[in-house]
């Protein structure tokens, strides 16, 4: 278990997760997680934990900065989703490819605080009852430079769902899908034929080359 003093001016520590096993155990990302300070910890997936299978979600609520690359999936017959940040947090994720969430439950990613994306990846989460399958956001949230594809939803947002402050640079949306659809007041950025969420057939693709914001509207992107 790595650990120091942050020397980039921000203030904080460094972490070094280097067990990819889902426990409290030194090294684990949960052990981190909970040891981390409330100041900007910096959290680097060290070079050997490139894939995590989580028993369960993990709950950020602190101000954190996590680093991969690294994947981070549900294990088989784990229901629920992957990250949830709360109102108290303000987490920041680089290079973190989310795939799958749970078939049956539960969306990839839900924010209710402060959430940024940066070259992550969100790639074939699917939640069939009643949940979206990639990002749920009813927070502030910033994406650049990602990859929402080949996710499905039951009602809504296959592949987000809005009803915060998203704003996209430079990401890349495509062949997401909602099974059945109700739009419910929300704005759609793209809407794609709704059908059989284990069958996708060729969808468009949306790329968001430059900056686009959406607050305090609700929209999707399926």
């Amino acid at each position: 278990m790595n650990q120091w003093n942050r020397r980039d001016g921000v203030g904080g520590f460094v972490w070094e997760v280097t067990n990819p096993a889902d426990d409290k155990t030194v090294g684990t990302l949960r052990y981190v997680l909970e040891h981390a300070t409330e100041f900007g910890d910096m959290i680097v997936i060290g070079e050997d934990v490139y894939h995590i299978e989580l028993e369960s979600v993990l709950l950020l609520t602190k101000r954190l900065h996590i680093v991969g690359p690294c994947i981070l999936a549900r294990k088989d017959g784990a229901g629920g989703g992957i990250i949830s940040v709360t109102s108290s947090g303000d987490v920041t994720l680089s290079h973190i490819t989310l795939s799958p969430g749970d078939r049956d439950s539960g969306v990839a990613i839900s924010n209710d605080g402060r959430l940024a994306l940066t070259r992550c990846r969100l790639l074939g989460n699917r939640a069939m009852r009643g949940g979206e399958g990639s990002v749920r956001n009813h927070g502030t949230m910033a994406m650049e430079g990602c990859t929402i594809a080949w996710n499905a939803g039951d009602l809504s947002g296959g592949g987000i769902f809005n009803s915060g402050s998203l704003t996209f640079s430079g990401c890349v949306l495509q062949e997401n899908v909602v099974r059945i659809g109700d739009d419910s007041g929300a704005t759609p950025i793209m809407l794609s034929k709704s059908g059989d969420a284990d069958d996708f057939p060729s969808r468009a693709t949306l790329y968001i080359p430059l900056s686009e914001t959406r607050t305090r509207r609700k929209f999707r992107v399926i």
